[in-house]
């Protein structure tokens, strides 16, 4: 369901210009679930996640420039 709505919302960018982060396929493991290591609840991510979220954020604000 991640995996649909995720190219649900890619598409829906792509479409009206808008900006679209992809933070899932940076953090999510083979079984498509989301590494314990960057999320211990396996949803919100924990300071290791962040890290992983923050350079590719900073690359989509850089691009909008």
């Amino acid at each position: 369901k991640i995996t649909q709505l995720n190219n649900l919302l890619s598409a829906y960018a792509t479409k009206h210009d808008i900006s679209y982060v992809d933070y899932y396929d940076a953090m999510v493991m083979e079984n498509l679930s989301l590494n314990t290591e960057y999320a211990e609840d396996g949803v919100h991510p924990n300071k290791k996640g962040y890290s992983v979220m923050e350079p590719l954020v900073e690359q989509a604000i850089e691009n909008l420039k």
